[in-house]
């Protein structure tokens, strides 16, 4: 690590130092990598923040912002009759970028869900027909209801 105030920083130094200090790795990493002194680090991130502080002051509170946009489209969306698939979609979809909501993993233990349903009601939502069973008597209840036309 150089004496303290002996090298000058790069252009190309400051733009690495801001990538990494934005990705989260330490001053002391960053100095080591690059070759610079942490103290270096931090002032060269320092002016950095200072100089865009203003830049992100405009952008208001852009999270907040979008939350509620995206609580609007997912109300939309189940409200909506036309369209409402794309704009609850497009909501859920800002939500979980947000971390506001998660996806369940959506994962179903079919034998759990089955042993939930009452046994006297089992045969209301479960079937043993095979789907090519289902399939021929569909196709055969519409070439009656073709041939009586």
């Amino acid at each position: 690590m150089p004496a303290k105030g002996t090298t000058k920083v790069s252009e190309t130094q400051k733009q690495a130092i801001v990538a990494l200090r934005m990705q989260g790795v330490s001053n002391c990493k960053i100095a080591a990598k690059l070759g610079v002194h942490p103290i270096t680090v931090s002032k060269v991130y320092g002016e950095f923040r200072r100089e865009v502080a203003p830049l992100i002051d405009d952008l208001g509170d852009w999270r907040r912002d979008l939350k509620i946009l995206a609580v609007r489209a997912v109300r939309r969306g189940l409200i909506d009759e036309s369209d409402n698939f794309k704009s609850g979609n497009l909501g859920v979809q800002a939500l979980k970028g947000l971390g506001d909501f998660e996806h369940d993993g959506g994962t179903v233990n079919i034998q759990a869900l089955i042993n939930s349903i009452p046994e006297g009601q089992r045969d209301r939502y479960i079937t043993l027909e095979t789907a090519t069973e289902e399939t021929n008597a569909i196709e055969t209840k519409t070439t009656e209801d073709t041939a009586g036309e």
